[in-house]
């Protein structure tokens, strides 16, 4: 009798010949009949846990024959690992984009673009993967989705990355409004007009849209200044304006600014018979605002000009006509983070029947200091910190003038460290101070802090006593207590607090390593070749140690992921490693036989045997070794133990 078993948890019970009889599953956990003498039956099995099961029939045929059939498998759901190392959530792309990290071997990796079909890579035996994919670069926003699955069909949660057009950095980069799709920036829109507003960004002699449903989107900050009548802007970027409006429509957007006048005068408005006088902006400062006439006009005085600060008025202390009166200057006290609406009219003077303002209303920002005036004035980009928990970056959000430098210190919180620094998306490393030098665009800081590992020096070991078990998570009923207890005592190990071991906690490789490198009294070592192995950290010489005597190897050519938790085949391949460099005999007598066996990659095969024929590792109860699992803490002692006791 053979038993066949599917995906969708159906065991196929077939004879060659009539049989009835009695199923159960894991010694009675469920069971049924087959009362029916038939050649097949079909069973379904609800409910299934991951792991190893075993179903047992026993039965008979017409003649009264007894059979007895019995077929283990191996449920398994779990979803491979999915870890993206490339490019980082808020990185910048251009045309197109490499995406690399580390999944399971053999498994797919899935990598779609906005609005385009999902691309399949396949997982090397190392357990990286890489793909290049296009983007749209006609867009300011694209998203990024990943996910990967194993041969059976287990998926993990696709993880989202959103990266930001690198052109929209470059120098030449102007933010431009538009209504209804057609440009309106530094133009007119009429009174009376509704319409649907959106931002796009010109460089390079192309156009970027700022996608809607982008987080940029979301920071838009709409803003009218009304002199006379009404207009609104929704929060969708909606406006409606009434037939008298005058004013101005602003947009602000990660420190760029934008402006449509609202109404306003245009030829069609300017009766044929009156002189057309142009304003424009001059010098603009803390205490003063300049208008420049392209007509000589006498006697104007404050009330010729309105300054608005959003809807508030700004009052003039005193207005100065130059010697020609093509220049007036305005006193007053100015922010020179605010863009003020200036409105000129010639309501008083002399020419007032027969001139008239054909300008818009004017957009200033006053400067500290320098030249021009304006829109024309000086030119500043923000720098944005985000700040994050354990540590701390000096100074906080800043504004700094175009080309100058400006340096941050980053500082972790006690008992934490500097895990990686990130300047507009992408990594800079493990450093405490960054300087944007020549700042020509508006960038962002933020930085990763992540608690200090300690990780016991053999040397600094506790003197042999009856131990007086400090951990109130491991009792002498547990199968690790002597375990825990030898590394305790040797100083291999000791607790993530002074009463908790945390047994079910995971190890990192760079913990491991760091570990068997004292108990070899921490010999010199060059320095490691991996680019994640930073030289200023506690587990630099360890790895190197480890590299240069071929007891590790990274997860790929350049990378040793020291922050990755362990797992049991990666540990058993470097203590396989570690006992070949004690000058061990590590040949293999004899195979392990582990349900999951097939599932061990080739890699860590041998170590897998030897380990375990020399009982330094073992499997499960359940008859796995579960090599992609995560060693915990409690196994790694044990582990630690043995080696000790079996390659000293």
């Amino acid at each position: 009798m053979t038993v066949q078993i599917r995906l969708n948890a159906v065991i196929d019970l077939v004879s060659d010949m009539n049989v009835s009889g009695e199923w159960s599953l894991d010694s009675g956990e469920m069971s049924g009949t087959v009362s029916e003498k038939t050649m097949s039956q079909s069973i379904n099995l609800d409910g299934l846990e991951d792991g190893t099961h075993i179903i047992t029939f026993k039965g008979e045929n017409d003649s009264k024959d007894g059979t007895l059939s019995e077929y283990m498998f191996t449920v398994d759901t779990l979803p491979p690992r999915l870890q993206i190392s490339s490019p980082n959530n808020g990185g910048f792309f251009e045309d197109t984009v490499t995406v690399k990290g580390i999944s399971d071997s053999g498994a797919k990796v899935y990598i779609g673009a906005e609005n385009q079909e999902m691309q399949e890579v396949t997982v090397g035996d190392d357990g990286s993967f890489e793909k290049t994919v296009t983007l749209d670069n006609s867009m300011a926003y694209q998203n990024i989705v990943v996910y990967a699955a194993d041969e059976i069909g287990n998926e993990t949660v696709p993880v989202t990355l959103q990266l930001t057009n690198k052109a929209l950095g470059n120098d030449d980069s102007v933010l431009q409004m538009y209504i209804d799709g057609k440009e309106c920036s530094d133009s007119t829109i009429k009174a009376g007009t509704s319409g649907q507003l959106s931002l796009k960004v010109k460089t390079d002699n192309r156009i970027i849209e700022i996608n809607d449903d982008s987080a940029a989107a979301n920071r838009i900050e709409w803003n009218v200044s009304a002199i006379e009548g009404a207009a609104n802007v929704d929060e969708n970027g909606y406006i409606t304006t009434d037939e008298k409006i005058n004013g101005v429509v602003s947009a602000t957007v990660d420190n760029q600014n934008v402006y449509t006048v609202l109404g306003g005068k245009d030829s069609t408005d300017i009766p044929s018979e009156k002189i057309k006088v142009n304003a424009s902006a001059g010098t603009a400062r803390k205490t003063h605002i300049t208008i420049n006439l392209d007509t000589a006009i006498e006697g104007m005085t404050a009330d010729n000009f309105v300054v608005l600060n959003g809807d508030k008025n700004v009052e003039l202390t005193a207005v100065k006509a130059s010697s020609d009166n093509k220049t007036y200057t305005l006193y007053g006290t100015f922010d020179t983070s605010v863009t003020y609406t200036v409105t000129v009219n010639l309501t008083g003077t002399t020419v007032e029947n027969t001139h008239i303002i054909a300008s818009s209303p004017l957009m200033i920002k006053p400067s500290s200091g320098g030249g021009g005036g304006g829109n024309s004035g000086n030119v500043t980009y923000k720098i944005t910190v985000v700040q994050s928990e354990n540590g701390k970056i000096s100074p906080d959000t800043v504004t700094v003038n175009k080309n100058e430098s400006k340096t941050f210190t980053i500082t972790a919180d006690e008992g934490y460290e500097i895990e990686d620094v990130i300047v507009n998306g992408e990594s800079v490393g493990k450093v405490s101070e960054y300087t944007f030098e020549k700042v020509n665009a508006k960038a962002e800081i933020t930085a990763k802090f992540k608690k200090i590992d300690t990780v016991p020096n053999p040397s600094d070991k506790p003197e042999p006593t009856d131990w007086d078990n400090p951990f109130v998570d491991v009792s002498n009923n547990d199968w690790f207590y002597n375990s825990v207890k030898y590394a305790y005592e040797n100083g291999l190990m000791y607790g993530v607090s002074d009463t908790e071991f945390a047994p079910d906690g995971d190890v990192t490789r760079a913990m491991f390593v760091t570990v068997l490198y004292r108990t070899e009294g921490e010999p010199y070592a060059e320095n490691s070749s991996f680019v994640d192995v930073a030289s200023d950290s506690y587990y630099a010489n360890a790895v190197s140690w480890a590299e240069e005597n071929k007891i590790v190897s990274g997860v790929s050519d350049t990378e040793f992921a020291p922050d990755m938790s362990i797992t049991r085949e990666q540990m058993a391949a470097i203590v396989y490693r570690y006992a070949e460099y004690k000058n061990c005999d590590i040949t293999v007598n004899e195979t392990a036989n582990y349900v999951d066996s097939d599932s061990i990659s080739d890699y860590a095969r041998n170590a897998v045997d030897w380990l375990s024929e020399q009982e330094i590792m073992s499997g499960n109860t359940d008859g796995t070794f579960a090599p992609q699992a995560n060693s915990t803490r409690a196994q790694t002692a044990a582990v630690f133990m043995r080696i000790n006791e079996k390659l000293k």
